[in-house]
């Protein structure tokens, strides 16, 4: 800690430059976003008399400190930064109003050393990478950059999961070099096959199979981005190929989730695509055809879930998620309580598991992400969490809607992205996503401002028009 205190000032006492390292802080965002999707984050660097060092913080402190170094040594990058946040200032007023709860949650954490920590920790990989991605993603050759690593992964760590399953094990499990092992019961835990009803869970590069069902599920909006962008018809044929291979490999996790995100995903995407085409192009066929069709689509599929057998234990589970439903309801019963004891600032980062105390399976858990935020860190902090994810959403909405070109693409992206994100949370706790989740809040930041700059572009000139005083 004190080593950290004073590289933060040796920071802001540094004399202002003409110029900022704002490429490298690009390239090692990228490289932060592709190592956190696609590397086991159990698998750290382990040399002798060290703590262990995970790959994603290899990269997340530098892009942090290249952050800092722009922020105090760049006038011209403090001039942009502010210019990006003020496009939308709801979104960073409600960022800094969560952080201000994260902070005050402290004083109500039943282990005050443990949720500092958290709370350190949470802001280098939260609105750290949100700033610096409401940055790098002003260059919009950048952002879509960003969604090819994000194809590139989420296919690679997909193909590793089929693998997987045919081993019926991690891959890796028997061939992990020292200096990549951390403790003991990390190492075992994750390696162990994960199963149910006989079947193997296949978990990916995660630690646990449900943060590979997400991450697979948030991947569907930027495969449908990809088709409806593509214009080789090869392409497009060979995108909705691995479309239709994501429904296959979102049953081998075994998770509900990942089924719920992709339709949503696929509901939400198309259904605005041709709503906007519909608004745009009036002499357009396919725009009103697929708008006007999609009622009865929503029920042909609403009835198919509730009707066909295997599609319903996909999606709505079945007689092997049981437990897991009656889990959940008692969550609720037992957290209302806990939540009023202390509603106003909770109690502490990432506290809500232990202060609930719900065993299941021999462990403390708590699987509802909203639950986890209300307890964490009050009601107050509920309403801005929420309320921002909401903001975003909506902003998202209304620029999908307005045009037809990459920006406006990029937007609905990011509306399906948080859509499904807001959705998934209900029934997932785990965190292990959401550095890319506020990454793509950055990416939805720089949209907003590219768009204000657009229409500011096409806004008429009226400095030249004669002015009658009366």
């Amino acid at each position: 800690a004190p080593i950290s205190v004073v590289a933060l000032l040796v920071i802001w006492v540094l004399p202002d430059r003409d110029t900022a390292p704002t490429k490298a802080m690009s390239r090692l965002l990228l490289a932060f976003f592709a190592v956190s999707v696609a590397w086991p984050d159990y698998l750290a660097l382990q040399l002798p008399g060290l703590p262990w060092i995970s790959f994603r913080r290899l990269f997340l402190l530098p892009t942090i400190l290249v952050l800092l170094i722009c922020v105090s040594t760049n006038a011209a990058f403090r001039k942009d930064i502010r210019e990006t946040l003020n496009a939308e200032p709801l979104i960073w007023k409600f960022l800094a109003g969560f952080v201000v709860m994260q902070f005050l949650s402290i004083a109500g954490a039943p282990s005050p050393a443990a949720a500092i920590k958290n709370f350190v920790n949470y802001q280098l990989a939260w609105p750290g990478i949100f700033f610096a991605s409401a940055y790098v993603f002003r260059n919009i050759d950048i952002a879509q950059r960003f969604l090819k690593i994000f194809f590139m992964a989420t296919m690679m760590v997909g193909l590793i999961a089929i693998l997987e399953t045919m081993n019926v094990g991690v891959l890796w499990r028997d061939h992990v070099p020292s200096f990549l092992q951390v403790d003991l019961e990390t190492m075992t835990g994750t390696m162990t096959s994960a199963m149910r009803n006989g079947l193997y869970r296949a978990k990916s590069v995660y630690g646990q199979p449900l943060p590979f069902a997400e991450i697979m599920a948030y991947s569907t909006p930027v495969i449908l981005y990809f088709i409806f962008t593509a214009k080789n018809l090869w392409a497009k044929i060979v995108l909705i190929g691995l479309d239709l291979l994501l429904v296959y490999v979102l049953t081998l996790p075994q998770s509900r989730l990942g089924m719920i995100g992709y339709l949503i995903s696929h509901a939400l995407f198309i259904g605005v695509w041709s709503g906007r085409i519909w608004l745009r192009n009036k002499y357009s066929l396919m725009g009103p055809m697929i708008t006007l069709s999609y009622p009865l689509a929503v029920i042909a599929l609403a009835g198919a879930v509730m009707t066909v057998g295997p599609l319903r234990e996909k999606v709505m589970g079945g007689g092997d998620t049981l437990n897991s439903d009656q889990a959940r309801k008692q969550q609720k019963r037992s957290a209302a309580g806990v939540i009023l004891s202390n509603p106003v600032i909770g109690h502490g980062p990432r506290q809500a598991a232990n202060v609930l105390g719900f065993v299941a399976y021999g462990r403390v858990t708590l699987d509802n992400y909203f639950l986890w935020i209300a307890l964490d860190y009050g009601l107050i902090g509920f309403g801005i969490y929420y309320g921002l994810f909401l903001i975003v959403i909506h902003r998202m909405f209304m620029i999908s809607i307005r045009d037809i070109d990459r920006n406006n693409n990029m937007a609905l992206v990011a509306l399906t992205t948080f859509a499904s994100f807001v959705m998934i949370k209900a029934v997932l706790s785990e965190e292990d996503n959401h550095s890319m989740i506020f990454m793509m809040l950055g990416f939805a930041m720089a949209i907003i401002w590219r768009e204000k700059a657009k229409q500011a572009e096409q806004a008429p000139d009226t400095s030249s028009k004669p002015h009658f005083v009366r």
